[in-house]
């Protein structure tokens, strides 16, 4: 259940806290500009702690870019607003596209942000993918279902002791708005540390 772990098990629940990552999609760009922007077509990341993450569309056609939430309740119009400012602020060219979908899903994080396999009451899990799950749930998954069989290839680098409880947490985060303001915080600070250094990254791509 990993990101959506409910009170059916509430042993669980207090391990995995659901963070909220969004994605939005902008309209249908040309060919020549899919191109300009993302030559290689390729999965892209950033080393902030509040980091953005885009790629193409799986058909070239449009681009996806996804971040942390930062809600933990209804769908604020919000924070599709403030991914389309990072949007912008990584591609100028795009200030006057629109953007046609913005959706969001629940990662499980815990306490030392380690995916793992483990039990507790003769219950196997298999959770706690820290927003990597399409990477880890597949082959966690498969491994613990060997493990219950009995099999010796069901061991695993990630067979871990179970997650710590967090503490004053019951399934709902509070905290998170908290926290976010944190990551943004030390963001803010190395971005500051950069520039008097001289070795700030150039904020906006060069033109092609």
């Amino acid at each position: 259940t990993n990101g959506y772990t409910d009170k059916v098990d509430g042993w669980l629940r207090r391990r995995l806290v659901p963070v909220r990552s969004r994605i939005i999609a902008t309209t249908v760009l040309s060919d020549n500009m899919m191109r300009d922007l993302m030559p290689k077509g390729y999965m892209l990341s950033e080393t902030r702690k509040l980091h953005y993450y885009y790629r193409p569309s799986p058909d070239g056609r449009r681009i996806l870019f996804g971040g942390r939430d930062g809600t933990i309740m209804g769908d604020p119009s919000w924070p599709t607003q403030s991914l389309r400012r990072a949007l912008v602020d990584i591609f100028p060219v795009l200030e006057d596209v629109e953007i046609s979908h913005s959706w969001f899903g629940h990662v499980a994080m815990n306490r030392d942000m380690i995916p793992r396999i483990f039990s507790k009451g003769g219950v196997r899990y298999a959770a706690g993918y820290c927003g990597s799950g399409v990477v880890w749930a597949r082959w966690s998954g498969q491994k613990a279902a060997q493990q219950v069989l009995g099999l010796d290839q069901g061991q695993s680098a990630l067979d871990f002791r179970p997650p710590r409880a967090v503490p004053f947490f019951n399934g709902t985060p509070w905290f998170m708005p908290g926290v976010f303001a944190w990551l943004k915080l030390q963001d803010r600070r190395q971005a500051l540390r950069r520039a008097r250094t001289g070795d700030a990254p150039p904020k906006r791509p060069p033109s092609s």
